[in-house]
């Protein structure tokens, strides 16, 4: 009898593990989340693009003609630097991909990044001032991106 249920709890123990797919990744690749389609990269500086992905994992980033790799740490975070880039309205794709794994983002530009900030009690969006909605219909910048960030707090050090 006891070896009738050490054989069937080494059995469970094998289709458990096939069944979840023990022995491959289980980590998915990430790239952090500032990271979106529509995207402008700041032109003439080194980019840092940054994520998580399995254990020593490959991850290659391609963007503008360059095509970067790096090993995942055993930590679970990757991180490169592309080379400075030139000044461009055309969108672009910038892909990073691991194993079969493929992230893609579209329609990205690379130009000038100005970061905006103040308290939160002066937040206040273009639409809502004195003659936002009619600045806003007469403006003509379709490559003007804005992404608004959300509130959130951190106990975390960096």
């Amino acid at each position: 009898m006891r070896i009738a249920r050490s054989l069937l709890g080494a059995l469970l123990l094998v289709f458990t593990l096939t069944a979840t797919g023990a022995g491959e990744p289980l980590v998915a690749l990430r790239v952090a989340g500032i990271f979106a389609d529509g995207m402008v990269l700041q032109r003439a500086v080194k980019v840092p693009v940054w994520g998580w992905g399995a254990s020593r994992a490959k991850v290659t980033v391609e963007f503008a003609g360059q095509k970067q790799d790096v090993t995942v740490g055993e930590d679970g975070k990757w991180s490169l630097n592309l080379a400075p880039l030139k000044a461009s309205s055309n969108g672009s794709e910038l892909r990073v991909n691991s194993g079969g794994e493929v992230i893609v983002f579209k329609d990205v530009l690379v130009g000038e990044v100005w970061l905006c900030s103040g308290q939160s009690n002066i937040q206040r969006n273009l639409s809502e001032s004195d003659t936002g909605l009619e600045s806003v219909a007469r403006s003509d910048f379709p490559a003007i991106r804005f992404v608004i960030m959300p509130h959130a707090l951190s106990d975390r050090k960096s």
